[in-house]
């Protein structure tokens, strides 16, 4: 169990207080490990405090070749950096493992895109199909509406006929309003 303590290097915002641990599995080459770490917030992310591999185990570090030994469960381990051609395949074995990672994504997208396009289609095809049905319903009224206007032209002529047969009561120039009332009078 930690107990917890503070730190104040860290940052200039005052003290930290350490009071979390988490293990975090090590493997190195063939040395495999569980290693317990302390952890600490900070603004950035949360960092994992030491190298506690290094000092609870009987380690040795060469400073000129940069290699760690150590013992664990009777058996001598030597811990060295990387030669340059292993960094550079390591970095492209990385390389392609990200390029496959997002090739999965790409073809996931592709193939929600590909859901959602269908979708759309039958969205698109419900539209239009209801269009369609307006259309209709609209030529259907449009329909309706001119038989009552023909209804109405016809109530129209027959209005003129009947005014025809009465040309000779109504005047060709009739005043639009009334006369006033004082002409009238006098």
């Amino acid at each position: 169990m930690l107990s917890p303590y503070r730190l104040q290097w860290l940052n200039d915002s005052g003290e930290l207080k350490v009071n979390k641990r988490c293990m975090i599995f090590l493997n190195i080459g063939r040395y495999v490990d569980d290693v317990l770490c302390d952890v600490v917030l900070i603004q950035a992310c949360h960092i994992l405090l030491g190298c506690p591999w290094q000092y609870d185990r009987n380690t040795f570090h060469d400073g000129r070749k940069n290699r760690y030994s150590l013992e664990l469960n009777g058996k001598k381990y030597t811990l060295a950096s990387l030669s340059p051609s292993q960094v550079f395949e390591n970095q492209k074995r990385l390389r392609e493992i990200m390029e496959k990672q997002r090739g999965e994504k790409k073809s996931e997208l592709e193939g929600k895109e590909k859901k959602e396009g269908q979708e759309l289609e039958k969205k698109e095809r419900w539209s239009r199909e209801r269009e369609r049905e307006i259309n209709n319903l609209s030529k259907v009224v449009k329909e309706g509406l001119s038989d009552k206007k023909e209804s109405f032209g016809e109530r129209k002529e027959a209005k003129e006929r009947k005014r025809r047969d009465f040309d000779d009561i109504f005047y060709e120039d009739i005043p639009n309003g009334l006369q006033p009332l004082h002409d009238i009078e006098q």
